[in-house]
């Protein structure tokens, strides 16, 4: 199995546990700097045909062997547009759950991926190394589509099993340390959205989410001001440090990671949860969210409106 690069996440969560689609609406719809945008990872859909320049598809009857299933995403190629060239999907170091390329629940498109943990598995997460990024820009953008099924316990008294994506900077740092710059996802109990606080535990935003239903997952990484912010179907919940520079002490400059996995984070259940549409893009300049930018337009047909009836 290919679990020898990834072992800062699970040492990761050991601890804690104590698209373009969107970028290109944006863009198009409101007319912001798309040419500033450049593509680190693309998972093109996970579909079965990929994306030029560099998008090699997905298989739903890839057998790696070495014990994982018959359509793993483990070793399969993601699209690294900026490097003009592709990357295999790695595991963490003690994967237990699966992440495999399916085609019955899916967002857009014809396939999606099925992350399924069993009691007992270890946290498990799956990513796409890269090097020198953000390359002269401010921000690096991380969105996906998630579908959580459940709820798989007792909403209230149960928390977890947690499904989500991390930001991680191994770059920056040396030795066994590595750097968690955030996380966002969702607890499979409750519907809870949850992000990683700057002590370095799970921490709720305040919203939650239907089961059993896609939803688009946000988030921006500001390596000027060293914060990250989470924004959950357009709407922008939070803003928070960088966990590793406050709970680790480190400095972290450069995005190394956002690799997509579950861990218990308390009650350890049997769960599923799908995604699709994932990408990692950087930017020099933000991209406001649609429902900042609807508000602003409405401002400005009210004052158009406004000005009309003055006349």
């Amino acid at each position: 199995m290919i679990q020898t690069q990834l072992v800062g996440f699970t040492n990761s969560r050991n601890r804690l546990a104590g698209t373009i689609v969107a970028v290109l609406s944006s863009c198009i719809l409101f007319g912001a700097g798309i040419a500033n945008a450049q593509v680190i990872i693309d998972s093109d859909g996970f579909e079965s045909v990929g994306l030029p320049p560099t998008g090699s598809g997905y298989d739903t009857t890839f057998a790696p062997g070495g014990g994982l299933p018959v359509g793993s995403l483990e070793g399969q190629h993601a699209s690294l547009p900026g490097d003009s060239t592709t990357a295999p999907w790695l595991a963490s170091l003690g994967t237990d759950s699966t992440a495999v390329v399916q085609t019955t629940t899916v967002n857009t498109g014809s396939q999606a991926i099925e992350v399924h943990r069993e009691t007992g598995d270890s946290p498990s997460f799956w990513g796409v190394p890269v090097t020198a990024w953000p390359d002269s820009a401010r921000f690096v953008c991380i969105e996906w589509d998630m579908y959580v099924e459940g709820p798989v316990g007792t909403p209230g008294p149960d928390f977890g099993p947690y499904f989500g994506v991390d930001a991680i900077d191994d770059a920056s740092v040396t030795g066994s340390d590595f750097g968690l710059i955030g996380s966002l996802g969702v607890l499979a109990t409750s519907g809870d959205v949850v992000y990683t606080d700057e002590t370095g535990s799970l921490a709720p935003t305040g919203s939650t989410v239907g089961f059993g239903a896609w939803h688009h997952f946000h988030i921006d990484l500001d390596f000027d001001l060293q914060v990250y912010s989470v924004i959950l179907d357009t709407v922008p919940l939070l803003t928070e440090p960088f966990v590793g520079t406050v709970s680790g002490g480190l400095t972290l400059e450069d995005f190394s990671d956002a690799p997509l996995g579950t861990f218990a984070a308390g009650v350890d259940l049997p769960a599923t949860a799908y995604f699709d549409n994932y990408i990692v893009y950087q930017l020099n300049t933000k991209i406001p969210e649609p429902t900042t930018m609807a508000m602003g337009l409405i401002a400005l047909i009210s004052m158009s409106s406004v000005s009309r009836r003055r006349r």
